[in-house]
């Protein structure tokens, strides 16, 4: 009988027990502050951040689509290239390039026009049909569009820059070079790359397939070797238009690409021939904000 009494005080007591440590824990949660739902983030004021300051170079095809972001100084531009490179640029071709350039009539808002040629000898046979209006012309040597004796060494290609360059600028005119990315390389390694640069007004790299490769450190990085390479040979006055393909590289890239070299660029080359989703739009407006004027 006394070890039945003991067994039932030992349970009563142990009982005790646990309610303490129950109440004790429920207490301590009860002094918790625990969420009844998630906090909502603070939406993002796009107007606090920094729009993208330098101009743009788009596709003058274009143009009727993104105007409105267009700013003074961004230049629409057309191309006029070869077909093949030992076939002289038809005289079709060049006055299709000139009627998309004809549409755009924005000159008292500061929009500038560009015209592209791939070889010297067919700016010679055009340059006196080109309007007053287009303010820059651009020399794309290409092993696909120019002539083998305007780039087989860089002696020639040399060469080739400097007689484009010369009926440039005696038309009033501003010239930019953009050649692959190993013929700059080769120009310096030739030692001919400052004569280059002091004849052109710009220099223009293609940086898509940097980000291709390796994504937006791997552009950035080019971008730096590539301004550190002209740096070199002409100080740091040398005027720096970068490149990126639309479809190639997704908007999301470009306008990424864009803004984090902006310190280091004279104007940003969105290339396309083609725009069936409107990101040319897209970009702009990512890069600027929809109220770009």
């Amino acid at each position: 009988m006394e070890k039945t009494k003991a067994k039932e005080l030992v349970v009563l007591v142990l009982c005790a027990i646990v309610s303490i440590n129950v109440v004790l824990i429920i207490g301590c949660r009860r002094n918790e502050t625990i969420p009844t739902e998630l906090e909502t983030p603070s939406p993002i004021d796009t107007h606090q951040i920094p729009s993208f300051k330098l101009p743009v170079l788009v596709n003058a095809s274009f143009y009727d689509k993104i105007k409105e972001l267009l700013k003074p100084d961004d230049v629409v531009g057309a191309r006029a290239p070869r077909s093949r490179p030992d076939v002289p640029l038809d005289l079709n071709k060049f006055q299709r390039a000139l009627s998309v350039l004809n549409q755009v009539d924005e000159q008292e808002k500061g929009i500038k026009k560009s015209l592209v040629f791939s070889s010297k000898e067919d700016l010679k046979t055009y340059l006196s049909q080109i309007p007053s209006d287009i303010t820059i012309i651009s020399y794309n040597n290409e092993s696909s569009l120019t002539p083998i004796e305007e780039r087989e060494t860089p002696e020639q290609m040399k060469a080739a820059v400097l007689e484009f360059s010369q009926l440039v600028h005696q038309s009033g005119r501003q010239m930019v070079f953009g050649p692959l990315n190993n013929d700059w390389l080769n120009l310096n390694n030739a030692g001919k790359l400052k004569e280059v640069l002091d004849a052109i007004d710009a220099a223009g790299v293609q940086g898509q397939g940097a980000m291709d490769q390796g994504g937006l450190n791997s552009f950035i990085n080019f971008v730096e070797q590539m301004k550190s390479i002209f740096a070199q040979n002409k100080g740091q006055d040398v005027k720096l238009n970068v490149q990126l393909w639309l479809g190639r590289n997704s908007v999301e890239e470009i306008v990424s690409g864009f803004k984090e070299v902006e310190d280091k660029i004279s104007i940003a080359v969105i290339f396309s021939d083609t725009d069936p989703n409107n990101d040319t739009y897209k970009i702009l407006q990512q890069l600027r904000g929809t109220n770009a004027r």
